[in-house]
C-alpha cells in the first residue's frame, strides 16, 4: 500500500510522514492574563491570553533604552479568552501601530498577531473590530 505524506510548509527537500509531522510541531507558551498587561520580553514567541468580563488593555511599551524587545522580526500572539473588549495601544504616541482600517480592538475569542517591524514600529493583523 502507498502511505501518504505531507509536506511541511517552506520545507521542499523531502516527504514527511503525517506521523512524523506531530512530533515535529512547535508549541508556544501560553502567559494567561486576567486584567490589562504590558508586553515584556518574555511575551515574545508566545501567545498572550486576556480573560476578563471588563474591558482591558495590552500594551506596547516604548524603546527607552533598558526595556526593548530585540530586533525587527519579533513576533507576540494575543487571544481574547473573556467577554471583555482587549484593545491593543502603545504606551504613547511614540509607539506606532500599523492596522488596516483602524482595527486595534480584540472581541471575545478574537486572536490577533503583533509583528516588530522596528524600533517602536509593530504591524497588528487578526480578527480586529473597531
Amino acid at each position: 500500500s502507498r502511505r501518504r505524506h505531507t509536506r511541511l510548509q517552506g520545507d521542499w527537500s523531502s516527504d514527511v510522514c503525517s506521523s512524523d509531522l506531530i512530533s515535529r510541531e512547535k508549541k508556544i507558551t501560553l502567559n494567561k492574563k486576567t486584567a490589562s498587561y504590558t508586553l515584556t520580553m518574555n511575551d515574545v514567541s508566545c501567545l498572550v491570553e486576556i480573560n476578563s468580563t471588563a474591558a482591558t488593555n495590552l500594551t506596547i511599551p516604548v524603546y527607552n533604552g533598558t526595556l526593548f524587545f530585540p530586533s525587527a522580526g519579533v513576533l507576540i500572539r494575543v487571544a481574547n479568552y473573556g467577554a471583555g473588549i482587549v484593545t491593543v495601544k502603545g504606551v504613547n504616541a511614540n509607539v506606532l501601530i500599523r492596522v488596516q482600517g483602524g482595527k486595534y480592538r480584540l472581541a471575545q475569542y478574537g486572536q490577533a498577531e503583533l509583528l516588530m517591524r522596528a524600533t517602536d514600529e509593530w504591524y497588528l493583523q487578526g480578527d480586529l473590530i473597531v
